[in-house]
């Protein structure tokens, strides 16, 4: 059976993913050179497109905060009332800034949940909606109907 040329991408998540042969490879960061998790097309059920929320820490949340608690405590010693105002008002600032940065950010994100028998469903989601994810989507999804003769997604 011939096969459509090859597709590869890598997700939000940094994992990379390769259709060859009417085989679908998933690779972390964490995987050896040669390991990854390996799926013949033909035990692919279906391809769901789905949302996923995620929340993103930003950096230097807690570093902030001490660095704003010091500079409140600094604020104690300082003899003039009004550089001690500007001071507090510095200290309180970074505090603020601080708690913003510690509770992160929200996101949602446009996923394709690929299901199959036998396999986590979370270790087979391809996070994103650039152009490079949809045509590997769109190639399984090709694969699929070549494989059925029917479609083979949602």
């Amino acid at each position: 059976m011939s096969h459509a040329p090859g597709k590869f991408c890598i997700d939000q998540n940094f994992v990379r993913w390769t259709l060859l042969h009417g085989i679908l490879t998933r690779k972390t960061l964490q995987d050896h050179p040669e390991g990854g998790q390996q799926l013949d097309v033909r035990q692919v059920q279906s391809i769901a497109k789905v949302t996923v929320k995620k929340r993103q820490r930003l950096p230097f949340g807690w570093a902030l905060a001490l660095l704003g608690l010091c500079v409140l405590a600094a604020s104690w010693w300082v003899s003039r009332l009004s550089v001690r105002l500007l001071v507090a008002i510095a200290g309180l600032a970074c505090l603020i800034w601080a708690a913003m940065r510690i509770s992160g950010r929200r996101m949602e994100q446009e996923a394709y949940q690929i299901l199959a028998p036998g396999v986590n469903p979370e270790d087979w989601l391809v996070v994103g909606s650039s152009s490079e994810i949809t045509g590997l989507i769109d190639a399984l999804k090709a694969e699929l109907v070549q494989e059925r003769g029917a479609p083979g997604g949602h």
